[in-house]
């Protein structure tokens, strides 16, 4: 069964680029869904999950990455395997 995977970044070539990278592996079969900004990742969890990653950007400019990780723990305080990724004001 492949592992579902959702991409949350507001730039489409990362989304392409981290798409592509899952699909290219060989020993794991993953279904990827992207959504473009934090507000679509919310509606599509509600409407396509559960997931079993969720690949987040924390720079976006309607709900950061941060907010978004809150939103999905109050639904699913149990959201497997959710990964937030950097932003240069961290030090």
């Amino acid at each position: 069964m492949a592992k579902r995977v959702l991409i949350v970044d507001d730039h489409a070539a990362t989304r392409t680029t981290i798409r592509t990278l899952l699909e290219a592996d060989k020993n794991t079969a993953f279904e990827v869904v992207q959504a473009a900004n934090g507000t679509e990742c919310l509606k599509v969890f509600d409407g396509k999950g559960p997931f079993d990653l969720i690949l987040l950007d924390v720079n976006m400019p309607d709900l950061d990455g941060y907010a978004v990780c809150e939103a999905l723990r109050r639904v699913d305080k149990d959201v497997p395997g959710l990964a937030v990724g950097y932003s240069r004001r961290l030090p």
